[in-house]
């Protein structure tokens, strides 16, 4: 996975998972997290 990272950055080329993509993984994981400590449904913001 390394090589193809870095082949894509050296190319100017895209890379998966994308930035994008991870922002909106961690954006569901953060809202999970808020849901648990509540104990009660949450907005993914």
């Amino acid at each position: 996975m390394n090589h193809k990272f870095l082949s894509a950055v050296a190319e100017d080329g895209e890379f998966s998972p994308s930035f994008a993509e991870g922002y909106e993984v961690q954006k569901t994981l953060d809202a999970i997290e808020r849901s648990d400590e509540r104990g009660e449904w949450v907005s993914v913001e």
